[in-house]
């Protein structure tokens, strides 16, 4: 197959986008709200959520599998919650510890997001675990993000363990990715997908 150029990749991502996108408005809340609770489930009794103290987790769109109940699970387990505030003229992003949803305000892109002047500035070191959101990803572990790279820069110079969570009706067997795209270490489901050795 003939080799694609970065041009080639951006075209096919925004395609993909826009699909999964459109897909994901279209499905019903009750059904987003079942497959929600099944990730939640599997999520929480996996082995990476049960052994890391520290997670560090995106507040979840309409779009999004939910992660609402997942940093509340957090806190009442007693973990350490962190999440993501967004730098757009850096295309960076830091992680901020939060205690209830208090902690949060609207920022950029409406999306919520820790109150610097109320949280402290996670210290991520030692065992944490990164919930990565995606509209896509494929059975390697590789994922369609939402175009602004954030998590990829902030991925590649931070050992964290990387989990994905998705919906099945959103897994394919191979997404193209380009030389910055950083692999999960594991992808959660709400629905068991066998032959693979990264998605659960």
């Amino acid at each position: 197959m003939e080799q694609m150029t970065s041009a080639d990749i951006r075209d096919y991502k925004k395609a993909m986008r826009d699909v999964c996108k459109r897909e994901r408005k279209m499905m019903s809340p009750v059904l987003k709200n079942e497959l929600d609770e099944s990730v939640f489930e599997r999520f929480v009794r996996n082995y990476e959520y049960r052994s890391n103290d520290l997670i560090l987790a995106y507040v979840s769109t309409d779009i999004e599998v939910d992660t609402k109940r997942i940093i509340a699970k957090a806190l009442s387990d007693g973990k350490t919650v962190a999440v993501p505030l967004c730098h757009p003229e850096t295309r960076e992003m830091d992680f901020y510890v939060i205690h209830s949803d208090d902690d949060l305000r609207t920022g950029h892109y409406g999306i919520r997001e820790p109150d610097p002047f109320r949280c402290e500035k996670a210290v991520i070191s030692g065992k944490a675990l990164c919930i990565v959101p995606g509209l896509c990803f494929d059975r390697r572990g590789y994922r369609l993000g939402y175009g602004g790279g954030y998590y990829d820069r902030f991925l590649s110079t931070h050992k964290v363990t990387r989990v994905g969570i998705c919906y099945s009706y959103f897994m394919v067997n191979e997404l193209i990715y380009g030389k910055y795209d950083v692999r999960m270490d594991k992808v959660i489901t709400n629905y068991p997908i066998e032959r693979n050795e990264c998605v659960e």
